[in-house]
């Protein structure tokens, strides 16, 4: 059974200079720790960038100065309060390579037992 409380992953930050516009390059190399329930993607750069979760199709964009959040569960039909983004996913950009700024990500989870708290 699921605790009674939320936490946030590690965030994850990638360079925009590290990326190119050929091909995917992981925020997340090691992937989500948990399956989150809410994620947000923040693109401080100067340049939008290409989002995929499969390193392979083009799934979302997000322009320079902006960002997207994604409520997981609210999406879930019915609301079962059971959607999450899977743990292991990978988050990948495309885009300008000699952009500045940077990528974020960062999410919650609820953990379902004592053992599931990162870092505990």
């Amino acid at each position: 059974m699921a605790l009674d409380f939320a936490l946030p992953i590690p965030m994850a930050i990638q360079s925009k200079a590290a990326i190119t516009i050929e091909t995917w390059t992981p925020v997340n190399p090691t992937g989500l720790p948990f399956g989150i329930f809410f994620i947000s993607l923040n693109n401080a750069s100067d340049e939008g960038v290409g989002i995929s979760y499969d390193g392979v199709t083009a799934h979302d964009y997000i322009f320079a100065g902006t960002s997207k959040e994604i409520p997981f569960q609210t999406n879930a039909a019915p609301n079962s309060q059971k959607c999450v983004l899977k743990a292991g996913t990978i988050v990948y950009i495309q885009g300008i390579a000699d952009a500045d700024g940077y990528f974020y990500l960062s999410g919650w989870y609820q953990p379902s037992n004592i053992h599931d708290i990162v870092g505990g």
